[in-house]
């Protein structure tokens, strides 16, 4: 289905490993990635968001950003830093 927020536009970012075997990259990852940009109204296109590889999505209503990390499941030793650096920024 269709995100709908009832306050409005809500920020959001994801992390996803791409070599995740619990929990698959192509369906939830890029999946929770368009589903927020779709209801953030983000264009495709993005610009980079320190730490690398993270991104964040031009002309949302509200932030998007996505880390697609070359690792499985597990945490990210960066995620607190792409954390700050994108909430930091709203």
């Amino acid at each position: 289905g269709t995100l709908v927020c009832p306050g409005g536009p809500v920020a959001a970012l994801v992390m996803h490993g791409k070599q995740d075997t619990m929990v698959d990259y192509s369906d939830n990852g890029l999946g929770a990635r368009n589903a927020w940009r779709e209801a953030n109204h983000c264009e495709t296109t993005s610009r980079a968001m320190s730490p690398s590889p993270c991104v964040t999505y031009d002309g949302c209503e509200s932030p998007v950003g996505f880390c697609a990390l070359n690792n499985g499941h597990q945490i990210w030793s960066e995620s607190a830093h792409a954390a700050w650096s994108f909430f930091s920024a709203l």
